[in-house]
């Protein structure tokens, strides 16, 4: 049971060797890693349902003495399934069960590139390119959220730890009160992640000032915008961070009880999420008295039937209470009447996974990123005719052409972009002529398009 920092500290000496090792590029050393994307993009890939138990067997059939690890999304979706070798982080794509022979006695008992599974960058010449972190698909990119996927195992609460996890909710409970988590989360300029864009702060103060001994936080994990899979990504990837999220939530507007609302299409995500909520119970970080506080907060999991009217948060709440999703007026607002009619804040995914790091960076830090008026970061999922299809995590203000070309590699050869489209069924297509303009709420919708939940 973890009672208190200094336990959350004691874990992170024990496994942070082996996670520090996995940061690491540069010149190629005798592999005692290897990363394995587990995620739903590269386990739909044909093979990607195997490979990880395919190389396990294989390694423990030659007697190797390498550690294989299954991880969430690197981001590279459409180059999978994708193995990584620590140290040196040498990426591989498209790796399939036939090839797990040939790789271990290549680059784990030869120590050589196979350089027939490298990233080919079609777009520079088509160079190949062995280290992860030397890729240009990840140059621009600035990776808050998405710190952790494609770095550790997302089904053990103790590789989450290694990286600061749960620091935040100890930091909280032991010397914040209430409002300063909601002044902080207000100052930090961070927006709701889901569409709206709404001030994060500022719908938690609402919640907070409301007089109620039962209060709810939920997260949207509704994610329903065609090519939209960044809510999935973050649950398979990096569960803990979005329950460490809704309790410090829990702890800022008092309320002691959560739910994760996500779509019953989404097996991986729910089967990673239930898990982290029972090793977060085992330890004690969620539950009655956690860290040892009179803070408790319970999670539970809500499983929507995929309607896309449920992503919009008063329909949402009429689903988890067992009715048909149906919009009603507001107000009253949820943070006012919301989960059974009482005081409810309802957070994207992205948007609660972003807490931990305001907490622990401080909202200065956060505020310094994007634009005036856009704080942070934002997931986008790239999709269509573009050379790099998957998930990335960009600063805001960036210009979408950089994120269409620079990115996402531009089109396949003997092809021309015609327009991007943002922000899903809601949202508009940006002609080539306009492909300049940086990706913020306000521009976008000067355009007459938006940027939505990030498809």
């Amino acid at each position: 049971m973890v009672q208190s920092l200094s336990d959350l500290q004691d874990i992170k000496r024990k496994h942070l060797p082996q996670i520090n090792e996995r940061l690491q590029s540069g010149v190629m050393a005798p592999p005692t890693q290897i990363l394995v994307c587990t995620s739903t993009a590269c386990v739909a890939s044909v093979g990607g349902d195997t490979l990880f138990k395919t190389l396990r067997k294989e390694v423990k059939a030659q007697g190797l003495n390498v550690r294989v690890v299954q991880t969430g999304c690197f981001g590279f979706c459409g180059l999978g399934p994708v193995v990584v070798m620590h140290p040196g982080a040498v990426l591989y794509c498209k790796v399939r069960d036939e090839h797990v022979p040939y790789i271990l006695k290549k680059h784990v008992v030869e120590h050589k590139i196979v350089r027939d599974l490298l990233y080919e960058n079609v777009s520079g010449g088509g160079e190949r390119i062995s280290s992860m972190y030397d890729l240009p698909f990840f140059e621009k990119q600035h990776r808050v959220v998405l710190e952790n996927s494609g770095l550790i195992d997302p089904e053990d609460i103790n590789e989450y730890i290694a990286r600061d996890g749960y620091m935040a909710l100890a930091d909280v409970l032991s010397k914040w009160t209430s409002s300063q988590v909601v002044d902080a989360v207000d100052r930090s300029g961070l927006r709701g992640r889901g569409g709206a864009g709404f001030t994060t702060g500022k719908k938690w103060s609402f919640a907070a000032a409301e007089d109620s001994p039962q209060k709810y936080v939920i997260c949207n994990g509704d994610e329903g915008d065609p090519g939209a899979f960044m809510d999935r990504s973050l649950l398979e990837g990096n569960p803990h961070a979005v329950l460490e999220g809704m309790a410090i939530a829990a702890y800022a507007i008092g309320a002691n009880e959560g739910y994760v609302y996500v779509r019953a299409e989404y097996p991986l995500a729910i089967k990673r999420i239930e898990l982290a909520i029972r090793q977060a119970r085992r330890l004690g970080l969620l539950g009655k008295n956690i860290m040892g506080s009179d803070f408790d907060f319970e999670v539970d999991i809500a499983l929507g039937a995929g309607a896309f009217v449920c992503g919009e948060e008063t329909a949402l709440l009429r689903s988890a209470m067992g009715f048909r999703g149906e919009p009603r007026v507001r107000p009253p607002f949820p943070a006012q009447k919301g989960l059974y009619d009482q005081p409810t804040i309802i957070n994207n995914v992205e948007t609660l996974a972003n807490i931990p790091t305001i907490i622990r960076h401080g909202p200065e830090w956060f505020a310094a990123m994007g634009t005036e008026n856009s704080k942070g970061t934002k997931i986008f999922s790239l999709a269509g005719q573009i050379l790099n299809t998957g998930l990335i995590e960009v600063p805001m203000g960036i210009s979408l052409k950089s994120v269409i070309f620079d990115i996402g590699g531009g089109p396949p050869p003997g092809r021309q972009v015609k327009a991007v489209q943002t922000g899903g069924p809601s949202g508009g297509a940006v002609p080539t002529a306009l492909m300049d303009v940086p990706i913020d709420f306000e521009s976008l919708q000067r355009l007459g398009t938006i940027m939505g939940s990030g498809g």
